[in-house]
């Protein structure tokens, strides 16, 4: 990426801000910067999905315990319910209502739910970083050598951050990608960022 253009005695003699040197690098570049916007931008849907999912699951065991246990409170008003009847009842759903509790703390669902929102965030953050360099770029004010530095800190980032997601991001995306993928051209028409 760096070599492109370092021939060219134009660009090397511009400074930053003139037109020039914008013109050349943000057609040059312009696709590639989008393309890494788009990568973070991609990557924080997932991380977003994967959040609402963790917060559905721990309603679900929320209810379901609280839904447990109050019908096994409220078997005990029912005609006809002897003791051993109850502590039956009681016995089961107090032991279902603890299974239920037991798979959300196993599965995470809490911390999930925070880590994959700080996942997307930074995402986020990141997306907006680019989106602003890349009009930096469009107004002449970087440089080559800035815009490759950049870049090259940019998919560092991006790389970090993959990494950190671990193998259920990883998972999620392969097995969601198409539907990720059209929810994010959407995403992007909506806010007119779209090619």
């Amino acid at each position: 990426m760096g070599e492109s253009g370092a021939t060219d005695p134009n660009i090397k003699a511009a400074l930053p801000g003139s037109e020039g040197l914008a013109a050349h690098l943000f057609v040059e570049y312009e696709p590639r910067l989008f393309d890494l916007y788009t990568r973070f931008r991609y990557n924080e849907l997932v991380c977003r999905r994967l959040t609402r999912e963790a917060i559905r699951l721990e309603k679900w065991v929320r209810w379901s315990v609280f839904i447990t246990l109050a019908v096994s409170l409220m078997s005990g008003v029912l005609p006809g319910m002897n003791q051993a009847k109850l502590n039956w009842i009681w016995g089961s759903l107090t032991t279902a209502a603890t299974l239920l509790t037991l798979y959300s703390l196993a599965e995470g669902s809490g911390e999930k739910q925070f880590r994959w929102f700080q996942i997307a965030m930074r995402f986020h953050s990141t997306a907006n970083k680019v989106e602003f360099f890349s009009a930096q770029v469009k107004r002449g004010k970087i440089r080559e050598d800035e815009l490759e530095e950049s870049w090259n800190g940019f998919t560092r980032e991006l790389e970090l951050l993959i990494d950190s997601a671990g193998p259920g991001f990883l998972e999620y995306e392969a097995s969601h990608q198409d539907e990720l993928t059209d929810e994010l051209a959407a995403t992007l028409r909506r806010e007119h960022k779209a090619v």
